[in-house]
């Protein structure tokens, strides 16, 4: 799971069980329904993630549009990431000399910004 997700899930987990905590034998409507809706957002937060596979986009789910720009593949063939473009309808590594099987992509990251 993306650390970004890790962060945020220990963050809820932390403020949920401050609420449940709170030492009080009666709790109020209020502190119930605050347990229960970041207990709820835990849950969101979690399926959220699992979806999000770290970015990466499955080509059976979403290819790329067609461009010179390139994305980053994951290749079966060597079990590892490259730049490819997606030209044409398929893949294409470097001069296009060499096959790849792309199973996910993820689009490049952005330049950073300023210090």
């Amino acid at each position: 799971m993306n650390k970004v997700f890790e962060n945020i899930i220990e963050k809820l987990e932390s403020e949920a069980k401050r609420w449940e905590d709170s030492g009080t034998e009666y709790k109020d409507k209020c502190e119930i329904a605050v347990g229960r809706g970041l207990r709820n957002a835990i849950e969101i937060v979690k399926q959220e993630a699992e979806q999000y596979n770290n970015g990466w986009i499955t080509v059976s789910e979403k290819l790329p549009e067609e461009s010179l720009n390139s994305v980053i593949g994951w290749d079966e063939y060597r079990e590892c990431c490259c730049f490819v473009q997606y030209i044409g309808g398929r893949f294409v590594l470097g001069d296009d000399t060499e096959s790849v099987k792309i199973t996910h992509w993820m689009y490049a990251p952005f330049q950073p910004k300023g210090e």
